[in-house]
C-alpha cells in the first residue's frame, strides 16, 4: 500500500483542511446567524476576520517589541532617536593599549629573570646533565610531548627528521628551525624560540633606544657651559668699564666697551637657544607618568638658570650704557671746546670729523644690537639700546649742525 493513500496520511489531510477556531475578539463582534445557508457563510467570514485580527496584532506586538528595543534619546545627548549616534572609542582604545603595553611589558621582564637565572645554571659546572634539566623544569613548566603535533611558528608537523625542542624561558615545544640553541652566548646551551627571542630583542631595543629628552639636554647642558664661561668675562669687562675714566682719547676704553658688548649679546644669544630648547621639552609627547616627570624637571632645572642669570645681565647692560652715555658726553665737551676755540680751525674741523664717524658708528653699532634683542624678544635691552640710540642721534645732528650749518642725520636714518 502506498504512504499515500495510507490512513495517517489521509487523516494529516484532513487536519490541514479544516477550518481555523474563530479568535475571539472576531466571534464577538460577529452576529450570529441563525438561517440555513449562512451557516457555512459565517464560517468563512469568521475564519477570514480571525486571521486578519490575528496579522493585526502580531504586528502591534512586534512594533512595540521595536519601539523597547530602540535606545532612548537622553536630555543631554542634543541627537534625535532617529538620528545616527557616534560613540567615540578613543578613551577605550587608550585604555585597553595601556594594559596591552604593561602585560607586554611584565612578560619581556619576566622572561628576562628567567634567562638570567638560566645563565647562572649554564655557569655551575658542578651540575650534571639531569640535574640541569630538572631545574630548568623547575623554572618553567615544559608542555608535553603529546599535546603538540606541530610546531606553533611555523606549523611544520613534528616527526622523525623534526625533532621537538622545548624553550627553556616559556616551555613550548618547537622545532629546530624556529630555535636556537646558542642565542645568549657560544658556550651556554640554553635553547631559546623565536618568540622569546623577539620579545627580549625588543626589550633590548627600547632600553637602549635614546630618548629625544637626552639629546635636548646634552645641548642645553653645553650652552650652559658656554653661558658659565662667558658670563665671568662679561662681568670682568664690566667691571673694567666701571674703574676706568670716560675719556675720549683713550683707545683702549673704546676695545674694553666693545668687547662688553660682544660678550652681552652673546650672553642674549644663549639664553634664547635656552628658551627654544625649553620649549620643545614641553611639546614633547610622553609615554608615562615617569617621562613626564622628568621632563617637567628639565625644564624647570634650565628656566632656574636662566633666571639666576637675569640680574647679572640687566646690571652689564646697564653699566654697559652708562658708560657709552658717558663717552659721547665727553666727547661732545670736548668737540665744544675744539669748535668754540679760532687757533687751530684746521685741526679742529678734523677733531669734529672724527668724533662725528665715531658718533655714527657708535649709532650703528646700537642699531644692530637693538635689531638683535628685539628678534629674542628682550625688551628692556630693546629699550635701553634706543633711549642710547636718540641720544647719540641727537648729538650727531648738533655736530653737523655746527660743522655744516644743516643735519642731514635725520632725514638718511629711519
Amino acid at each position: 500500500m502506498s504512504s499515500s493513500s495510507s490512513p495517517a496520511f489521509n487523516a494529516a489531510r484532513r487536519r490541514s483542511s479544516a477550518p481555523l477556531p474563530p479568535h475571539p475578539a472576531a466571534a464577538a463582534s460577529q452576529p450570529l446567524s441563525t438561517s440555513p445557508g449562512s451557516v457555512g457563510k459565517q464560517g468563512r467570514s469568521m475564519t477570514s476576520t480571525s486571521l486578519a485580527s490575528t496579522a493585526s496584532a502580531t504586528s502591534t506586538t512586534l512594533g512595540a517589541r521595536d519601539e523597547s528595543a530602540r535606545p532612548a534619546a537622553r536630555k543631554g545627548d542634543g541627537v534625535a532617536v532617529d538620528e545616527c549616534v557616534t560613540h567615540r572609542r578613543t578613551k577605550l582604545f587608550l585604555r585597553r593599549r595601556k594594559v596591552f603595553s604593561e602585560r607586554h611589558n611584565l612578560e619581556a621582564n619576566r622572561l628576562q629573570s628567567r634567562l638570567r637565572k638560566l645563565v647562572e645554571l649554564g655557569a655551575n659546572p658542578s651540575l650534571t646533565l639531569p640535574q640541569l634539566r630538572d631545574a630548568e623544569q623547575a623554572l618553567v613548566a615544559w608542555e608535553p610531548d603529546d599535546a603538540v603535533a606541530q610546531c606553533p611558528f611555523c606549523t611544520s608537523t613534528f616527526g622523525f627528521l623534526n625533532r621537538k625542542h622545548h624553550c627553556r624561558l616559556c616551555g613550548r615545544a618547537v622545532c629546530g628551525k624556529c630555535s636556537n640553541a646558542h642565542a645568549v652566548d657560544e658556550t651556554l646551551s640554553i635553547r631559546l624560540c623565536c618568540g622569546c627571542l623577539g620579545t627580549l630583542a625588543a626589550r633590548r631595543a627600547r632600553r637602549t633606544a635614546e630618548p629625544p629628552i637626552v639629546k635636548y639636554h646634552a645641548e642645553l647642558a653645553g650652552i650652559k657651559a658656554k653661558v658659565e664661561d662667558t658670563l665671568p668675562r662679561l662681568e670682568d669687562t664690566v667691571a673694567q668699564l666701571r674703574r676706568s675714566k670716560q675719556t675720549t682719547n683713550d683707545p683702549a676704553l673704546k676695545r674694553t666697551r666693545t668687547l662688553a658688548m660682544t660678550y652681552k649679546r652673546d650672553m642674549d644669544q644663549y639664553v634664547g637657544q635656552i628658551t627654544q630648547l625649553c620649549q620643545s621639552i614641553t611639546r614633547l609627547a610622553t609615554s608615562s607618568d615617569q617621562d613626564a616627570r622628568v621632563h617637567g624637571n628639565v625644564v624647570r632645572a634650565f628656566s632656574e638658570s636662566v633666571q639666576s642669570w637675569a640680574p647679572r645681565l640687566n646690571d652689564a647692560a646697564e653699566a654697559i650704557s652708562t658708560s657709552a652715555r658717558a663717552a659721547a658726553a665727553s666727547r661732545t665737551a670736548s668737540t665744544t671746546a675744539a669748535l668754540a676755540t679760532d687757533t687751530g680751525a684746521t685741526a679742529a674741523a678734523g677733531e669734529s670729523q672724527a668724533y662725528l664717524d665715531t658718533l655714527v658708528e657708535q649709532y650703528v653699532q646700537l642699531e644692530a644690537f637693538a635689531r638683535e634683542a628685539a628678534a629674542q624678544r628682550q625688551i628692556e635691552n630693546v629699550r635701553t639700546l634706543r633711549l642710547n640710540m636718540d641720544e647719540i642721534g641727537a648729538e650727531i645732528a648738533r655736530v653737523e649742525v655746527a660743522m655744516f650749518g644743516e643735519t642731514k642725520f635725520a632725514s638718511g636714518r629711519s
